[in-house]
C-alpha cells in the first residue's frame, strides 16, 4: 500500500499542472473507511517552491486537525492520521496557511479535498432457515431462505447478500442477491431424497463473510398442506368420543407423515392438545376420548416430515367440527324452593324449583319426581312418582306448588330425563317449622361482584349453606360448603337491585339483606 501510494505521487509530482489547478493532492484519492479505524492520508506539494510542507494545514470539515496528528516525511510531502468515529461522509482538505505576500487569487491552487465515505465490515448472518412449500401434488422447487443482518450498515457502504444453494452429489448450484434478508433460489427440481448445502454470504467494499452452513437431506426444508378432507364421525354408541379421518397431504414416496391434532368445544378460544405420543406416527384416523356428550367440537390436524428431526409442521387444517351424542345424565338435579308472593299465609305457597343437571349430557325433556310425608308414620307415607314435561328452555322450572297452610315436613325425590336416559336422583328435605337464620351477614360490593359474610346459626350443626337472591324479576340460588363463611354471588345480577338470602341447608326462612 505504501510503494503504491509514493508512484502515485511521484506520478502526480512529474506531472504539470494544468492552468487553475491546485499544486497539491492528496493521496489516496477515493478512499472508503470502515468505521473505528484509523486512516492515513498524505498530502504532497508539487511544481511550485513557493510552499513547503511547513506551510501546510490539514482540516477535517471545518476544523483544524491537531498537529500532534501530522507526520511531515518531507519538505513537500505532509502525513496525517485521523480516527474514524462517525457515520456520516466528511470531507479532509489540505491547505496552505496564509502567509504574507499570499495572493487570494491564488488560492485555489494550494487547497486539495477528498471525500471520506465511511461503512462498517459486513456483520456475519445469523439465523439462517430456509423452507420448500408444497405445489400441488409435489414439493417446489423454489427454496425461500430468511436470515437475521447482523453489524451496521451506512448509506455509502451498503451491505448485498447473496444466498448459495448447492446440491450433493448432484452438483447443481444456484445463488441469488439481494439487499434484503431474504430471498428465494430456484432450482431445476425440488432434490427430493438428496442433500443440500445452503449459506449466505454478507459482502461490501470492506470484506465478505460467510453466514453458518446448513447441510440436510432436502426433506429437512419442506413444508407441506395441510391434511385434507377432514372428515369427524359422531357414533351413538360412543356419547364421550369422536372418530376422525383425514387425507395425505402428499404421496407417501415423497414424504412420510406424522402428525398432531388439536381440538376445543365451540365457541372456546382454549386448545386441547392430542398428546404427542399417540398422534406422531404415519396414521389416517384417530379416536378422541374422554368427551363432554352433546357438544359440539371443533378439530384441526397438523403433519410433517415423519424422517427428519427437524421438518416443518404444515398448516393447520381448515376446522371440522361435529357434535357427540346424547348420553343419559351423569348429575342430578339442583332442587331449592321458594315462597310465592301472597297477601297471607292462606295465599302464599311453597313452590318446589329445580335447574338442570350440570352435566345434562342432551336436552331435559322431563323430571320425575316423588314426595314422602314425613310426619306420616304409616306405610302410605309417599306421593306416587310423577312425571313432569318441560315444555320451555328456561334455566328453571316449578315442578309443584303447595300451599303454604298446609305444609308439612317432607322429602322430595327428582330425576331429569333425556333421550338417553335417568340422571342420579336429588333429595330435598323441607322441614315444616323454619329454622334457625344465620347471624351476622353481611353483603358489599367489590370488585364488579356482591360479596357475602355471614356467621352460622346457634344451636344446630349445618350440613351447607344456600344463597338465595332476587336481581330485577329473577330468582336464582347457589349451594356452599358448610365450612364456608364467605363467598361470592356466581349468578347474573342486574346492577343496583338486589336482594340476599342466605339459609341452612334444610330451607329456613333466615337473615335477609337487600343491596343496592
Amino acid at each position: 500500500m505504501e510503494s503504491a501510494t509514493l508512484l502515485l505521487l511521484a506520478c502526480l509530482a512529474s506531472a504539470p499542472p494544468a492552468r487553475g489547478v491546485s499544486h497539491l493532492v492528496i493521496a489516496p484519492q477515493s478512499p472508503v473507511l470502515e468505521i473505528g479505524t484509523n486512516f492515513m492520508a498524505t498530502c504532497m506539494i508539487f511544481n511550485t517552491s513557493e510552499v513547503t510542507a511547513d506551510d501546510l494545514d490539514w482540516k477535517l470539515s471545518e476544523t483544524i486537525i491537531p498537529k500532534e496528528q501530522y507526520t511531515k516525511i518531507n519538505s513537500s510531502a505532509l502525513n496525517v492520521t485521523i480516527r474514524i468515529t462517525t457515520e456520516n461522509s466528511e470531507w479532509l482538505f489540505c491547505l496552505c496557511k496564509e502567509k504574507p505576500g499570499y495572493v487570494s487569487l491564488n488560492k485555489g491552487k494550494f487547497i486539495h479535498g477528498i471525500s471520506l465515505k465511511k461503512g462498517y465490515h459486513p456483520g456475519k448472518p445469523e439465523n439462517l432457515s430456509c423452507i420448500a412449500h408444497q405445489d400441488k401434488t409435489v414439493i417446489s422447487k423454489i427454496i425461500m431462505c430468511k436470515w437475521d443482518p447482523v453489524g451496521r450498515q451506512t448509506t455509502d457502504v451498503p451491505t448485498t447478500y447473496t444466498l448459495n444453494v448447492k446440491v450433493i452429489p448432484s452438483g447443481e448450484f444456484k445463488n441469488e442477491s439481494t439487499s434484503e434478508n431474504s430471498t428465494q433460489v430456484a432450482l431445476e427440481i425440488f432434490p427430493d431424497h438428496l442433500n443440500m448445502e445452503i449459506w449466505v454470504e454478507a459482502h461490501n467494499i470492506l470484506g465478505r463473510i460467510e453466514s453458518e452452513h446448513l447441510k440436510e437431506d432436502a426433506g429437512w426444508f419442506v413444508k407441506t398442506n395441510p391434511p385434507s378432507n377432514v372428515i369427524i364421525i359422531s357414533e351413538e354408541s360412543f356419547p364421550t368420543s369422536l372418530l376422525i379421518n383425514w387425507t395425505h397431504p402428499i404421496a407417501e414416496p415423497y414424504l412420510k407423515l406424522i402428525y398432531k391434532i388439536r381440538f376445543c368445544p365451540q365457541g372456546s378460544q382454549s386448545w386441547t392438545d392430542v398428546p404427542p405420543a399417540d398422534t406422531a406416527k404415519d396414521i389416517q384416523s384417530f379416536r378422541l376420548q374422554n368427551l363432554q356428550p352433546d357438544t359440539v367440537y371443533v378439530v384441526q390436524v397438523s403433519c410433517k416430515n415423519a424422517r427428519d428431526r427437524h421438518g416443518y409442521w404444515s398448516d393447520w387444517s381448515t376446522n371440522a367440527t361435529k357434535r357427540t351424542p346424547e348420553d343419559k345424565p351423569s348429575s342430578k338435579p339442583e332442587l331449592w324452593t321458594f315462597v310465592s308472593d301472597g297477601g297471607n299465609i292462606n295465599e302464599q305457597r311453597v313452590q318446589i324449583i329445580c335447574k338442570d343437571p350440570v352435566f345434562a349430557n342432551g336436552k331435559i325433556n322431563r323430571f320425575e319426581m316423588k314426595i314422602q310425608d314425613l310426619e306420616d308414620k304409616g306405610k302410605n307415607g309417599s306421593w306416587k312418582w310423577e312425571s313432569i314435561p318441560v315444555n320451555s328452555s328456561s334455566s328453571q322450572h316449578i315442578l309443584k306448588e303447595i300451599p303454604l297452610a298446609d305444609k308439612k315436613s317432607i322429602k322430595v325425590y327428582v330425576s331429569a330425563f333425556n333421550s338417553a336416559g335417568q340422571s342420579p336422583e336429588a333429595v330435598l328435605v323441607i322441614p315444616a317449622k323454619e329454622l334457625a337464620p344465620v347471624e351476622e351477614l353481611k353483603v358489599w360490593p367489590h370488585e364488579g361482584q356482591l360479596q357475602l359474610g355471614w356467621k352460622p346459626p346457634k344451636g344446630r350443626p349445618v350440613s351447607e349453606y344456600v344463597v338465595e337472591w332476587v336481581s330485577g324479576d329473577q330468582r336464582d340460588w347457589q349451594r356452599e360448603n358448610r365450612n364456608t363463611r364467605h363467598t361470592f354471588i356466581k349468578g347474573n345480577l342486574f346492577h343496583f337491585v338486589s336482594f340476599v338470602n342466605i339459609c341452612p341447608a334444610w330451607g329456613a326462612v333466615c337473615g335477609q339483606l337487600g343491596c343496592t
